[in-house]
């Protein structure tokens, strides 16, 4: 299983496409590192605005840091994700929801496994 992340604008006009800021995946074998940060993992992101995210995002990234080697000893036994790719994801989260929070502030993440 892997979680899928996406933080997208939807225009009340249908003809007008629906604006993706950032869409990925990542395995679900590092659900403990998430719950270190919060009880409800990275799904506490789901339906949320690039505002309300923000500070969520921003304290998932000072965990990670700040934690680094806790989280490292996390890393799964059979590879399938570790410490700094997921870092890295959560980086390029919080920098796609900088990018869409000045561009739109309707933008919206979801979050689902």
């Amino acid at each position: 299983m892997s979680y899928s992340f996406s933080l997208t604008y939807s225009h009340e006009n249908e003809n007008v496409p629906l604006e993706v800021y950032f869409d990925s995946n990542y395995t679900s074998n590092v659900s403990s590192m998430f719950c270190k940060v919060f009880a409800e993992g990275i799904k506490v992101l789901s339906d949320l605005s690039t505002y309300e995210a923000r500070p969520i995002l921003e304290k998932f990234v000072i965990y990670f840091i700040t934690n680094k080697q806790e989280l490292v000893e996390l890393n799964p036994e059979n590879g399938w994700g570790d410490y700094s790719s997921l870092y890295k994801l959560l980086c390029d989260m919080l920098e796609a929801n900088y990018i869409a929070s000045h561009k739109n502030a309707g933008a919206i993440w979801s979050v689902y496994n």
